[in-house]
């Protein structure tokens, strides 16, 4: 029996997301003083600003933890949800319906886009 899907978004729309954070640079970074709660107040206040960001992880910062588990702490701290681990960087996203559908649709640009 297979789970039930645990976000708000849909399906589509996650793998939509996952999809546009692969054009995405990095907007934000975490070094070795890790989780601060600055750091946890810029990251929301990105998030409600573009619904979507990308984060690089230092290596510095993984002395107690792996990447993974910083990225879902983090995402539990910020109430986002990870779209994506890739190598070092990790991609958050806000779980509310209408900040992805206007992502998808372009009206709401998450910054580090690629330009064309």
């Amino acid at each position: 029996m297979e789970k039930p899907w645990p976000y708000k978004i849909s399906k589509k729309d996650f793998y939509k997301l996952k999809s546009i954070s692969s054009q995405m640079r990095e907007t934000y970074s975490i070094g070795k003083e890790g989780l601060k709660d600055s750091l946890i107040n810029d990251i929301k206040n990105l998030l409600k600003k573009y619904g979507m960001i990308k984060i690089r992880i230092q290596k510095g910062a993984m002395v107690e933890k792996d990447r993974y588990e910083i990225a879902e702490e983090l995402a539990k701290k910020v109430g986002a949800i990870v779209i994506e681990v890739r190598g070092f960087t990790v991609t958050l996203a806000l779980d509310e319906p209408s900040y992805a559908r206007s992502i998808i649709k372009g009206t709401r640009v998450p910054p580090g886009m690629k330009e064309d």
